[in-house]
């Protein structure tokens, strides 16, 4: 009937470390800093049985849906920079931390073949590949405070505010820029012989249906 088929590695490397910073303006300190790549690329392939469905109303014939095949591939790439403090006196706790992501993605070269039985109106395409220029690059801050009412560890106020931005899924933006998703053309169909197969000879292809 039809297949599709999606390949969707993912490539990361991460690199942290921590630093402390005891008795420091009254207080302790623990930084954490880091860096994060992604390599997110995915590629897809849809392909369409017999490259037309036979369609009908009712048990009636009624018309022929042609398609020509779709082929997908995507680069996605992230980086991310983050920085934190822990500053911790007596009973009080405060957070402070700021990240950047930037995400990028493109849309690779890929082909699809015509439509077998109509090319002149499902034509193949080799599609060289594009790039919007646009990409996403956010600064998300990191708020948090705590306060150890008794000094005891089991009573403790905590407020925070935080900001987080969505992960961009490859082909997100450059995914409009892709011809090569799937295709279809309907046509009026008779079925004339009444085997419930399409034939060219019983498709009026002056006219979509």
């Amino acid at each position: 009937f039809n297949q599709s088929e999606f390949d969707r590695p993912a490539t990361s490397v991460q690199l942290t470390s921590t630093y402390f910073k005891p008795a420091t303006f009254g207080g302790d300190h623990a930084f954490k800093f880091g860096y994060v790549y992604r390599d997110t690329p995915s590629s897809s392939t849809t392909v369409y049985g017999g490259d037309v469905y036979a369609q009908t109303r009712n048990g009636v014939p009624e018309r022929a849906q042609f398609w020509r095949s779709a082929a997908t591939n995507y680069a996605m790439t992230t980086h991310s920079v983050f920085v934190q403090d822990v500053y911790t006196r007596n009973k009080l706790t405060l957070t402070a931390g700021l990240r950047w992501d930037r995400q990028d993605d493109a849309a690779l070269s890929s082909s699809v073949e015509s439509n077998r039985l109509i090319p002149e109106w499902l034509p193949g395409i080799n599609f060289q590949g594009a790039d919007s220029g646009v990409t996403s690059s956010n600064w998300s801050p990191r708020l948090g405070f705590g306060y150890d009412i008794f000094g005891t560890g089991r009573t403790v106020a905590r407020s925070s505010f935080s900001v987080y931005y969505g992960q961009i899924a490859p082909g997100s933006l450059s995914g409009t820029l892709n011809p090569l998703t799937a295709a279809s053309i309907s046509f009026p169909w008779n079925d004339a012989n009444g085997d419930r197969f399409v034939q060219l000879n019983e498709v009026t292809l002056q006219r979509s249906a």
